[in-house]
């Protein structure tokens, strides 16, 4: 290609504005790059295609359901067109009078079941009432009370309640019933037996110095404590 040219040096000067930039100095010009811009074109394409096979894919699956839904279409008017109006009816008929049977007979057994019900609530209320009556004696007898003040220590339950998940005893102010039954009993001293000396509880001293002495031995087991500070009984 380079053969109409005389000497090396006209062709040196015929390729300088190809080897040169625009300040004159020599440079290797990049290819082009034929490969590159192919390839682009066929990766156009190759998502052309795979796109038209995303529709032509998704065309077949409406179609088919299309075809499953005339199919569903016909069976359901083939099955109407063998059904017997009058059997139809007398089927419906057979059907509502089950029905009301039923709700006659479903009336009738919560009418009967009615006072039953409510006759368990009531027992469940006072099972209820005397599992929280028997607690309370009982920490009042830990502590120490007089058995003549258990009628006003059974008042108190009302302000108890059973916890439905563990099933453990507490007052409406949150406090376990062991400690709500000792703050009682100090605004009640009045509740706990004459000391042995014959002077009368006063003050916070019978629970402090007595009943929870002797609830803490009965907790422990030390019957010599227990006996030093067994509550003592009015006759």
């Amino acid at each position: 290609m380079y053969d109409h040219y005389k000497s090396l040096e006209e062709l040196i000067e015929a390729i300088k504005p190809e080897i040169k930039n625009e300040n004159g100095e020599f440079f290797i010009p990049e290819p082009k790059n034929d490969a590159s811009e192919i390839q682009s074109k066929l990766d156009k394409e190759i998502e052309s295609n795979k796109k038209y096979r995303q529709r032509a894919q998704e065309s077949e699956r409406i179609a088919e359901e299309l075809k499953n839904a005339v199919a569903q279409k016909e069976a359901l008017i083939t099955e109407l067109n063998g059904i017997n109006p009058a059997e139809l009816r007398e089927k419906a008929q057979k059907l509502a009078t089950e029905i009301a049977e039923a709700k006659s007979k479903a009336d009738k057994l919560e009418k009967e079941n009615g006072p039953l019900r409510e006759e368990l609530e009531n027992f469940r209320k006072r099972e209820k009432e005397m599992t929280i009556k028997k607690a309370l004696i009982d920490e009042a007898t830990k502590l120490g009370v007089r058995p003549e003040a258990f009628r006003d220590v059974e008042r108190l339950a009302g302000q108890i309640k059973i916890d439905e998940v563990d099933g453990l005893l507490y007052s409406s102010d949150g406090k376990r019933i062991s400690d709500f039954v000792a703050g009682e009993i100090k605004q009640s001293p009045h509740w706990l037996p004459i000391s042995a000396g014959g002077n009368s509880s006063s003050g916070t001293a019978g629970i402090d110095n007595r009943g929870e002495k002797f609830a803490a031995a009965q907790k422990n087991g030390n019957i010599a404590e227990m006996i030093a500070n067994a509550p003592v009984i009015d006759k």
